[in-house]
């Protein structure tokens, strides 16, 4: 953990704005998350999806451009309608602590996954010809979202 550290703290790498790209990368990922699932949820009322997805994505959007825009570094794009200032600090140690331990997460919910799939409910929604990710994000998600909470929160100590 402490190699991943290292290389994003140096004022060399400050400077050229690496944490904050990696920062724009990892946080991209929620709102790509909030879209599908909005889209697997209503995909059959098209102009309800549209909407949702028109105004979740305007305001999380915001939210994760005030996120990344950053004043001092080569991402400072926002200006006056930026809402916060996350400190550049903070992104680094977000980054690190994701690469460090995504390897360990992804095997838990791989072993989450294949267990829940087995589950009748997860049969019924096939027999109902629900699509893939409508089985994942609202059959499956939903039972695996206990044991990721606490190993997420073990991991926070």
């Amino acid at each position: 953990m402490i190699l991943l550290f290292y290389p994003q703290v140096t004022p060399e790498i400050l400077e050229t704005g690496l944490p904050s790209y990696i920062a724009i990368v990892l946080f991209a990922f929620p709102l790509a998350f909030v879209a599908v699932l909005i889209w697997s949820r209503l995909q059959s009322q098209r102009s309800k999806v549209l909407a949702m997805l028109a105004v979740s994505m305007a305001v999380l959007g915001w939210f994760y451009l005030s996120l990344i825009s950053q004043a001092g570094t080569p991402v400072a794009f926002l200006g006056a309608i930026d809402l916060f200032d996350a400190p550049s600090g903070v992104l680094v140690v977000f980054a690190s602590v994701f690469f460090g331990n995504a390897a360990t997460v992804f095997r838990i919910v791989r072993g989450l996954a294949l267990d829940l799939k087995t589950r009748d409910y997860v049969a019924a929604a096939q027999t109902r010809s629900e699509g893939a990710w409508y089985i994942m994000l609202w059959g499956i998600f939903p039972d695996a979202r206990g044991p990721l909470v606490v190993d997420v929160c073990q991991r926070i100590g």
